[in-house]
């Protein structure tokens, strides 16, 4: 499989300075914004669109990585109504993405991040 690129996206780097209530005001604008964009060519890696099984890797990621991960599964058409359902080919799409961004042990955990894909 291959994997999304970037190409057709704008990378910036903002250091954003939010109010201080995560349920309210900006921070909360942010993510229903890119939560209105999971499954768009606009998602900007900041809305979480995948399950519970996947939530720890992906929480740690960047939003760079994040975006690839979601327009491949976007791509294969794997997001239905704006979530992910944890599957084989998306395992697939995370360890491929893992291994472009030479991602391998959480810092904060130790652990490997790649998932094991079950014959099917």
């Amino acid at each position: 499989m291959k994997l999304e690129t970037l190409k057709n996206s704008h990378s910036y780097s903002l250091q954003l300075t939010l109010g201080g209530n995560p349920n309210e005001g900006s921070y909360q604008a942010i993510w229903k914004l890119d939560e209105s964009f999971i499954n768009t060519p606009n998602y900007m890696g900041f809305a979480y669109f995948w399950d519970h099984d996947v939530k720890h890797t992906m929480r740690e990621m960047t939003p760079k990585f994040r975006k690839v991960v979601h327009d491949t599964a976007m791509r294969e058409k794997l997001i239905k109504d704006g979530f992910v359902k944890t599957n084989n080919k998306f395992l697939q799409i995370i360890n491929l993405t893992l291994k472009r961004f030479n991602k391998d042990i959480s810092p904060q955990t130790g652990w490997t991040y790649y998932f094991k894909v079950e014959n099917e």
